[in-house]
């Protein structure tokens, strides 16, 4: 059997089949009939789809649906995890945290004294840990009861994760802190940035940890031992979301916005110093006591 570019032998048919219906519907109504062979993706893509993908190799396939799930009765919505009971919404400006079952049923779980939540960290058993700002705690919530864990005494708290030891990692601004706070709450800096905002934190396999600042809009690496290294200098003065793919290839999400909360009229200054030969510790801080200064 001979092969077919493009798809499969069924995929093929599908199509064919489509095209003579196509074909008859047209002759029944007098137009003209035209036949047209796709064999590659960015020939369909040419055209416009509706509730389709194209696969790599050209195939068709059916798209995901997106369904409506919930109406949130809150004015922002600034942070999402997922959590075994369906997700965990952080929203401001009345510092609440949401549970959305994953029938759409939504219920306030927590009420923070700080009027927005940015950051939302939700351990395997299903305890959540909620970041709240301005003048930001740190908040558990387990059992259905909430209770403040951890005062970092910095006005802001982005980001929050687990490091392959198991303690809450916990980004913060305007000093740009990196905290590790162990399961009694007690915390203590592993990282001391001299830029405004730590955004984005991501740990990647082997233990390092990938942070994003605000400000200089730098992407780091900070590896167990202290050591700081610079993995790309944005144009953009935020990274305020980090990934990884299957294949370890970071990726970046950058902001520049004029409602941003960096001051962009400073960031021009601090890119030139930055450039002009400072090298990447001086730029970045100091990670505890036993960092090593990295070119």
């Amino acid at each position: 059997m001979s092969s077919f570019p493009g798809g499969r032998l069924s995929d093929c048919l599908e199509a064919l089949l489509v095209v003579a219906v196509l074909a008859t519907s047209a002759a029944q109504a007098g137009q003209e009939v035209r036949f047209f062979q796709s064999q590659a993706r960015s020939s369909f893509l040419e055209g416009e789809l509706r509730d389709l993908e194209i696969g790599p190799l050209g195939t068709i396939r059916l798209g995901d649906r997106a369904r409506r799930l919930a109406s949130i009765d809150e004015p922002f919505l600034f942070t999402a995890a997922a959590h075994r009971k369906g997700w965990v919404l952080g929203t401001g400006n009345s510092g609440n945290v949401l549970m959305v079952s994953r029938q759409g049923d939504v219920k306030t779980i927590f009420s923070a004294s700080e009027p927005e939540i940015f950051a939302l960290h939700v351990d395997s058993d299903g305890t959540i840990y909620a970041g709240s700002s301005p003048n930001g705690k740190v908040y558990r919530i387990k059992d259905g009861r909430g209770e403040e864990f951890f005062d970092p005494q910095e006005i802001y708290i982005w980001a929050m994760t687990r490091s392959f030891e198991g303690e809450l990692l916990v980004a913060t601004g305007t000093d740009g802190k990196l905290f590790s706070v162990d399961s009694q709450g007690k915390g203590r800096v592993v990282y001391d940035s001299k830029d405004s905002h730590l955004r984005a934190l991501k740990v990647v396999p082997g233990g390092d940890l990938i942070i994003g600042t605000a400000g200089l809009g730098l992407v780091l690496r900070l590896s167990g031992d202290g050591r700081v290294k610079t993995l790309f200098d944005a144009a953009q003065p935020e990274v305020v979301a980090l990934t990884t793919d299957p294949e370890g290839i970071i990726y970046a999400a950058l902001l520049a916005s004029e409602a941003s909360l960096v001051d962009l009229s400073e960031v021009a200054t601090a890119k030139s110093t930055h450039e002009k030969g400072q090298d990447a510790a001086d730029s970045e801080g100091s990670a505890s006591t036993q960092a090593t200064e990295v070119e």
